[in-house]
Order: C-alpha cells, then sequence, then structure tokens
C-alpha cells in the first residue's frame, strides 16, 4: 500500500495548519520568505495536530504518527511557560530529542515549528521503515535472517560530534555501527604535548595523504601495515594547539578533505585511501592522547582505524562525522565535515526532496500533467528552456 501521499509543495493556507499552528508558521515564512513545504512520504499535514492543554495549562498539540523504528506513537509537543514560541515533547510519555534537519543538532527545547516538522519528517522516515519489514516479511527465509541481523547492502550515517557529550558516547555510537565489520576503529581525544617555548613549533606538521591497493590476483595474502604505500604531504598544517576555527578555513581555502577509505575481503585489507591524516607515532609524540581528569573535552578528537598507522583529527565542536559501509560490511569510508557545510548540504538536499519527492519515487506513476508541470518548473529552474 502507498502511504507516501501527494506531496505537491503548498503554501501556508488554513486548511493546512491545526489549531493554533497557523500563526507560528506565518510568522516563520514570513521571515524566511518561503511558504512551509511538507517532507515527502507522509501522507500526515499540519492539520493532523489537535489541540490539548498542557498540565501548566498551556495550549499545545497532540498527534498519532510513526516513530523511526516504524511504530505508531503518540506526540505531545508542550510550549514553554513565557516563552511558547518554544517547546519539548514526549513520544508515548517519554522525552525526545528534536534533530535539525540541516545541522543534525539534537536538542530537547526547540522552535514548535521544528517540533511538527521533525514529527513529520519521523513519520515519513517510519513508514519507509514499516513498509520494508512488510515486504521482506513475504521474502525467502535468507532474506528474514538479513533483516533480523540488520543486514541490507550498504548503511549510511552522519551524526553531529556536538551530540556526543564525551568521547565515550562517539566510541559507544562507532562500536554500534561497526559491528556490522570485521574493521574496528578508536576515537580518543587529542590534547597539546608538555613542550614550551620554541618546542612548540615543532608541534605542528603537515596532514598527509597515501594510497595502497593489492597486486591483482594476490588479494587473499595482502596485508596492511606502516611500510605500504608511500605518504604524500598536503598543504595544511596541523598541530594540538591549531585553532580550530583557523583550521576550518585553512582547509576550505584549500579545498581539502580528510577522510579513509578501505576495502577489504575478510580480515585482509584490498585497498586503502587516505586523505589528509597523521601518523599515530607523531600524535604519539607530541601530544597526550585519551582523556585527562578534570580536564573535561578536548578542542580536537581523533579516529584511528586499528592495523594502520595513520590518524584522522578534527575540532569536536565543529564536526559532523560521516561514516558509510557497503557490501555487506566489506566497504569502509569515514570522513568528518564542518558542521556549517553539512548544514548547507543536507538543508539542500532537503528541500530538493520535498518539492520533487514524487519524480524520485519509483514506486510512484505521474500523471501527464504533473510530468508536464515538472518539466515547466525544471526549466524555471534553469531560467530557460532546456536544450540538447
Amino acid at each position: 500500500m502507498d502511504t507516501r501521499g501527494n506531496q505537491e509543495p503548498r503554501a501556508p493556507k488554513s486548511p493546512l495548519f491545526g489549531v493554533g499552528l497557523s500563526e507560528y508558521f506565518d510568522d516563520e515564512s514570513a521571515g524566511t520568505g518561503q511558504p512551509y513545504l511538507l517532507p515527502y512520504g507522509t501522507p500526515l499535514t499540519l492539520s493532523d495536530f489537535k489541540a490539548w492543554t498542557t498540565a501548566d495549562g498551556m495550549p499545545g498539540w497532540s498527534i498519532d504518527a510513526c516513530s523511526a523504528d516504524g511504530l505508531i506513537v503518540t506526540y505531545q509537543i508542550s510550549p514553554t511557560v513565557g516563552a511558547p514560541m518554544y517547546a519539548t515533547v514526549t513520544a508515548d510519555g517519554k522525552s525526545v530529542l528534536c534533530r535539525d534537519v540541516g545541522s543534525l543538532r539534537l536538542r530537547q527545547l526547540d522552535r514548535v515549528t521544528a517540533w511538527c516538522d521533525f514529527i513529520l519528517r519521523t513519520d515519513a522516515a517510519g513508514r519507509r521503515v514499516a513498509q520494508r519489514r512488510a515486504e521482506m516479511s513475504d521474502s525467502p527465509i535468507e532474506s528474514l535472517g538479513e533483516i533480523d541481523a540488520g543486514f541490507e547492502d550498504t548503511w549510511e550515517w552522519e551524526e553531529n560530534l556536538a551530540n556526543f557529550k564525551t568521547i565515550g558516547e562517539l566510541q559507544a555510537w562507532l562500536d554500534d555501527k561497526f559491528a556490522c565489520s570485521e574493521l574496528k576503529i578508536e576515537a580518543f581525544q587529542v590534547w597539546p604535548g608538555v613542550s614550551s617555548g620554541p618546542a612548540r613549533d615543532a608541534d605542528t606538521t603537515l596532514l598527509c595523504s597515501r594510497e595502497w591497493g593489492d597486486v591483482p590476483g594476490d588479494a587473499a595474502t595482502v596485508a596492511l601495515d606502516g611500510s605500504e604505500g608511500q605518504l604524500t604531504p598536503g598543504e595544511v598544517a596541523w598541530g594540538p594547539r591549531t585553532d580550530p576555527y583557523d583550521w576550518c578555513k585553512a582547509m576550505g581555502d584549500a579545498r581539502a578533505r580528510t577522510g579513509t577509505h578501505v576495502t577489504t575481503s575478510g580480515s585482509q585489507f584490498l585497498s586503502y585511501e587516505a586523505s589528509n591524516v597523521i601518523p599515530m607515532a607523531w600524535l604519539q609524540s607530541h601530544c597526550r592522547l585519551g582523556d585527562i581528569p578534570d580536564w573535561g573535552r578536548s578542542a580536537w578528537w581523533g579516529l584511528h582505524l586499528q592495523r594502520t598507522d595513520l590518524a584522522t583529527v578534527f575540532p569536536s565542536g565543529l564536526s559532523n562525522l560521516c561514516l558509510t559501509f557497503w557490501n555487506y560490511g566489506a566497504g569502509l569510508h569515514f570522513y568528518p565535515t564542518q558542521t556549517e557545510f553539512s548544514e548547507r548540504r543536507n538543508t539542500a538536499r532537503d528541500h530538493f526532496e520535498r518539492v520533487w519527492g514524487r519524480w524520485l519515487d519509483p514506486e510512484v506513476t505521474l500523471t501527464p500533467d504533473e510530468l508536464a508541470e515538472g518539466v515547466r518548473h525544471g526549466d524555471a529552474l534553469l531560467d530557460g528552456p532546456c536544450s540538447n
């Protein structure tokens, strides 16, 4: 059954809105100059939010919608006394966090409009999970086993590192994601070493890169170690005392990205590509690694893929971490991005999916009128007719 609904762009007119919500979205649309677009994939609209009264006597809203795991729950939005534009939310009585669509930052207190949109986005994602579960329930036993194990061909995750209060929370998140792979990764804090005076000038190094591949026909015997591949110095310098904002600007000016690609066969490495990384030996000799009692959160965090000699470092408060596995965990790509960049990219992608969701959905058959309107819309975006 198609539960995605008709998700053409809609202007904020009264039939779309639940009791009292119109003024919230009218104010926000006036500020942005853009009408509100519903997330694609949910049949719910803002009119499905029903009024209720909170324990503080504040007018709030309630709605039955899917959770992220595809189960129907009751969300209740409770505006804050004295600041009714902001609210907290519960799902079946349990507190939930609102995830920003761009930065992916999690907040317990957020705008009412952000909460409504988050609930509708979660409903759309939950319906896809439920539909996938229903489809696989009619599949062969082998597929059922894969579903029970959480197995698919490709997994992708992105998380804002500011959502982790400690490096231990990041490590627990990584351990959960790496459960599908024989590879292991270690997260650690990076602190300046004990050097001072002129010696501090030596506490910087150029980020470096390395590429390495297996010999064709000999994939079963190759293994990666410190002697494989030649390090290539990059353009950007880093040290434990480097200012994170200056480093982000330098990386942007150099159009540099940091991250690691790995392909494996069982426990053997088949190929390895690391960009703008640092040798672990350098970090161990110039920095203090790990937690230091009473020092709290370091400005820099690092990741070390075990059985390699290189590490990725990044600002702990200005970064998102992207992680992709493919080929049932045999391939890995992980890389940090600047949160500011991720926010622009994710926001643009989300807007595109809201506008073009029906056109991108392989299970939807577009009508001739929809196709014609889509072509007209595309032409308008290109500021003229398409030409071969």
